[in-house]
């Protein structure tokens, strides 16, 4: 007599090793899933930074001095009624224009919770010129692998140009 089905162990044998499968499976998924979130916050990180970089290098270059309340707060006097301050409050740093004490524009740089935001002001041997540098570091006692903070030294030299900087214009070169 032949036999036309499986036994109760077979099926029994083929579920158990499909919940191990399963279980690799999903395991594999999450980690994937983790992994995706940590790099693309790197990359917006870095997206940040790079854009606050050029907006620092823009504002320095076109500012007459510069001036440092704190370290915390950095302020560069572009014109007799122009200035642009530029405040790091935790992990943010808001950049404001103010045009004869009034608020033109603003703009905030999010950073990781796990970085702390620092200004410094280095005057030259001259005493005419002056670097301004922007200190993002990790923060010493966060040691948590989800949050990634990216170590950063901007800097720029003030009063390079005395104008605003404008956008570059694009050659079109003939067929």
């Amino acid at each position: 007599m032949k036999r036309r089905g499986s036994t109760l162990l077979e099926m029994l044998t083929v579920i158990s090793l499909l919940a191990v499968v399963m279980a690799i499976g999903s395991t594999l998924l999450i980690s994937l899933m983790r992994m995706h979130k940590r790099v693309t916050s790197d990359i917006d990180q870095r997206r940040t930074l790079a854009q606050l970089a050029d907006r620092l290098r823009q504002d320095a270059h076109a500012a007459v001095k510069a001036q440092l309340p704190s370290t915390e707060r950095l302020t560069l006097p572009l014109t007799d009624q122009t200035v642009v301050e530029y405040a790091a409050a935790g992990s943010q740093i808001t950049r404001q224009v103010l045009d004869a004490g009034m608020v033109t524009h603003r703009e905030t740089f999010a950073l990781s919770p796990a970085c702390k935001v620092q200004f410094a002001v280095e005057n030259a041997d001259d005493g005419r010129r002056q670097l301004v540098r922007c200190e993002v570091s990790p923060l010493a006692e966060t040691s948590s692998p989800r949050e990634f903070a990216a170590n950063a030294n901007l800097e720029a030299a003030v009063g390079i140009s005395s104008s605003p900087p404008r956008p570059a214009r694009r050659e079109e070169t003939p067929p």
